[in-house]
């Protein structure tokens, strides 16, 4: 409860970074479309697109293809995510007082602008290297987008009682888990680029088969595998030791988010290697292969916000976090 003097914290910069994380998700969405179909450079030029200033890219030729169309879609969104980080390091520094709610909504910002730039120079550029980098990078951004909104949610302000082993435990998992999970997320983009990025160099889908990537790929999903199971192990052994039913609940979602995030992954992958073969254009393999990019970065979120809540617990008494927070 509140004091009735003191006005309740201000959610603002929460929603701001809530909607730019659900944002963030279509960028990603976008951005893995555009491997899939090698559509990366459907527009030409970056601001000025074609002789256009971006935002004002004519209707007509936004929709004369379905590259075009995924390509400056996956721009214009990208503004949007941009925006919406500007905004919100704006409302965190005038509604919320806690030095690392400020630190998160900087890195948002901060990483969305390195991998805006990055994208850019992949298309200046025309750049297969800066291409490969791109794709990398984005999902490791949806992860600090999400990290940040987590931060910056109401109910992280909350010191929750104090329990380190518990804490000790879940960070130790989790920061391994982010290492290998997004190891492995590089993995994939290097597969993937080398799979489906071909026409504007070699005029041709059929290119050699990575074989080398691929093995080393299907080696890091194993360990990937141990690893996220190791975590989730974790957040059950802090649900079932708990006696706090805030506690409980929090580590029971962690545990279900870690398998099906991992479990939704393992499986697109699957089908994803069943679709290569297949025209890039075709529906199913633009969908699949780019869900599965999707389940990888939120896998890599799920993994990030468990050393997240694992360092909230090992610090649930610091002087940073307020210990109430408004219903």
């Amino acid at each position: 409860m509140h004091n009735l003097d003191t006005p309740p914290p201000s959610r603002l910069p929460f929603r701001l970074a809530a909607a730019m994380c659900g944002v963030t998700l279509f960028l990603v969405l976008f951005g893995g479309s555009i491997t899939t179909m090698g559509a990366g450079m459907a527009v030409k030029g970056w601001i000025d697109a074609e002789g256009h200033f971006m935002p004002l890219f004519p209707i007509a030729m936004w929709f004369r293809d379905p590259g075009t169309f995924v390509e400056h879609t996956h721009r214009m969104i990208g503004i949007v995510v941009g925006l919406l980080a500007i905004a919100t390091v704006v409302a965190t520094h005038l509604k919320d007082e806690r030095k690392t709610a400020r630190i998160a909504a900087w890195a948002a910002l901060i990483a969305i602008c390195v991998q805006g730039a990055v994208g850019g120079t992949r298309v200046l550029e025309n750049s297969q290297d800066w291409a490969f980098l791109h794709g990398a990078l984005g999902q490791l951004v949806l992860a600090v987008v999400w990290c940040t909104t987590l931060v910056l949610m109401p109910s992280f302000k909350v010191a929750p009682p104090a329990d380190r082993a518990v804490g000790k435990r879940l960070f130790g998992a989790a920061r391994v888990a982010v290492f290998i999970v997004y190891g492995q997320i590089v993995l994939g983009t290097w597969f993937r680029h080398s799979v489906r990025v071909s026409t504007e160099i070699e005029g041709s889908d059929k290119l050699p088969f990575p074989v080398g990537i691929f093995l080393f790929h299907v080696m890091g999903a194993i360990v990937v595998l141990v690893v996220v199971l190791i975590t989730a192990k974790r957040a059950r052994q802090g649900w079932e030791e708990s006696s706090d039913p805030a506690t409980k609940r929090l580590f029971r979602r962690l545990e279900v988010w870690l398998h099906t995030a991992f479990g939704m992954q393992f499986t697109l992958g699957l089908g994803a290697l069943a679709t290569l073969k297949m025209e890039r254009t075709a529906a199913a393999p633009v969908l699949i292969s780019t869900l599965h990019v999707l389940f990888g970065a939120l896998t890599l979120a799920a993994c990030a916000s468990a050393v997240l809540w694992g360092l909230r617990y090992m610090w649930a008494d610091a002087a940073d976090a307020p210990s109430e927070v408004s219903a």
